[in-house]
Order: structure tokens, then C-alpha cells, then sequence
């Protein structure tokens, strides 16, 4: 179910389970005039919230949601030939009734480089609500903070623009699975370690990535596993967490290791004495031509 909120401050969209497309200007509104379009799902009780997102263009922020609901979105849209597509439905699942939600863009204009304004995204969810969230950025660029957002599986694809994603707090769930597909161009994920991950797995094309570790409450026995191809990628492993690190040179990439792992042979390192310890965190790198440090941080 969707309601109107106050913070609507133009043309509001919202059905229930229906599809937003071709929405045009508001009454009176002159033809291509920057407005504002919001859509939301109230908490009627659903025990976990998905949310699938393709945000093809744009800038995407995260934040949380109004008191009494699971999602909202607001959504400033440049110029005629832009809008949003939007469902929300509730599903069955072994842990309870799912709210699941879908955002998108119904229509682009032709030519994508004069928008005419900018095209925002600024997403709410739940901080009640386990979310499983798979997000798909396109071109849009990204500043995504996830502190107080109980994320359970996470997906990541980006695209041509920056993205940064962070932890400043400890997840308030197990994040079972984090998988991130990178492009080409910059991301940079921090402070892993509050992601509480169980698995994670990223896949970068080429570009510049920055993934830090470092973080309050890494879970025993997790396990990463980082690939790239033409790229530069920096790697900071806490310092106070057993760790096996299985991260090969080759002819074409040269792998910096920290200075104090133990050398176990065939690429493979550890902190002393990690090897033989079930609860160490497990990281794996492949890469191809490039640059690739890895550092130990506080």
C-alpha cells in the first residue's frame, strides 16, 4: 500500500503494484521544467523488505525512512521525456510476508548529455527491516552511507561513474551476501568489516577500486574474494583479525604485500599462526595487468 507524504513538493506518483510510465507534467506545469516525483510503501507488518533498483543515470543517495514506512524515494527529474517506474508487492516468503519494491526509469529522451537539470535519487528505507537489496547503477554516480540500514544480501553493479559505499556503524544484520560487479571507473568501498559479511565477492573491469576491511565487527571465519582485470587496486586488512590472504603476482600484475605475513608458499600469507585458525578471515585476489597494494590499517 502507498500513501502520500509531506514530503512531496510536486507532481506525487504512487500506485500499488502498478507501473509508472509516461508520467508527464503536472497540471499547468510548463513543458520541460524540472520536478519532483516521490513514492513510497507503508509497514503494514512485513517482516523483510527487497527492493530492486535500476538507476540508470543520475545521482543516488541513501538515507532512512519516515517513521511507518519500509521505502521511500524522491526523485528529481530533469526535462520532458524522463520518468519513473515504480511497483511495490507483497510475497510469501519462509521468513514472513516480503514488501518488494522495484524503481527504475520508464523513458529516457533521445540524447542523455543535455538533461537539462539534474536527475536525483534519494532513497529511504526501513531501519526496522531486514532489506535485501540488489541495486544497479548504470551511469549514475553514487555516494551510498549504509550505517543503520539492516542490509541481509546486498548485489552492486555500477557502471562508467563513481561510486562510493560505506559502513561507519556495525550492520544490524548478517549480511549473508555482498556481491558488487564493477565496470569501468572509481569505486570505493570503506569500513567492510562493519558490513558483517559471511561472503563477498567483487568483480572489477577496469578502473581504479579501493576496498577497506577495516571495521568493528568482521564475522569469524568470513571470506572475500576480489578479482579484477586492467586495474589499480588498494586492499587495507585490519590489523586485529586473524587473516589468510591467497593473493599471487604474475608475469603481467605484481601483487605489495604487508611486511610481517607469514609466507606460506604459492602465493598464500597469513598473520601468525592464522593458518590453522577456523575463525580467520579468508581473502582471495585475482588480478590482471596493473597495480595491486595491500596494506594492514588500524
Amino acid at each position: 500500500m502507498l500513501r502520500l507524504s509531506p514530503r512531496v513538493l510536486a507532481l506525487v506518483v504512487a500506485w500499488s503494484g502498478v507501473g509508472l510510465a509516461g508520467c508527464g507534467e503536472g497540471k499547468g506545469e510548463p513543458p520541460g521544467e524540472p520536478r519532483r516525483e516521490f513514492v513510497e510503501v507503508v509497514d503494514e507488518g512485513q517482516t523483510t523488505l527487497r527492493a530492486d533498483l535500476d538507476l540508470t543515470i543520475g545521482e543516488v543517495t541513501l538515507g532512512h525512512a519516515e517513521d511507518g514506512t519500509l521505502f521511500q524515494a524522491e526523485i528529481d527529474l530533469p526535462a520532458d521525456g524522463f520518468a519513473p517506474a515504480f511497483s511495490s508487492t507483497n510475497e510469501t516468503t519462509e521468513s514472513g510476508p516480503q514488501a518488494r519494491v522495484t524503481l527504475g526509469l520508464a523513458s529516457e529522451p533521445a540524447g542523455l548529455r543535455d538533461l537539462g537539470g539534474d536527475l536525483d535519487w534519494r532513497l529511504y528505507f526501513s531501519p526496522e527491516r531486514p532489506l535485501d537489496l540488489d541495486l544497479h547503477l548504470g551511469a549514475a554516480s553514487a555516494d551510498l552511507e549504509l550505517a543503520g540500514i539492516p542490509l541481509r544480501r546486498l548485489t552492486l553493479q555500477t557502471g562508467v561513474a563513481a561510486t562510493d559505499l560505506s559502513f561507519d556503524e556495525p550492520n544490524l544484520e548478517p549480511l549473508r551476501r555482498m556481491d558488487v560487479f564493477a565496470g569501468v571507473g572509481e569505486v570505493e568501498l570503506d569500513e567492510l568489516g562493519n558490513a558483517r559479511f559471511e561472503r563477498l565477492e567483487f568483480k572489477g573491469g577496469v578502473g581504479r577500486y579501493t576496498l577497506d576491511f577495516t571495521g568493528e565487527a568482521i564475522v569469524p571465519g568470513a571470506e572475500a574474494r576480489v578479482e579484477v582485470g586492467i586495474a589499480t587496486l588498494e586492499i587495507a586488512l585490519p590489523e586485529d583479525v586473524p587473516i589468510v590472504l591467497d593473493a599471487p603476482s604474475s608475469r603481467v600484475s605484481a601483487v605489495e604485500v604487508p611486511a610481517g605475513l607469514v609466507t606460506l608458499g604459492g602465493g598464500r600469507y597469513a598473520t601468525p599462526g592464522a593458518e590453522d585458525d577456523l575463525d580467520a578471515f579468508t581473502l582471495i585476489v585475482r588480478t590482471g595487468p596493473g597495480r595491486t597494494r595491500i596494506t594492514m590499517e588500524d
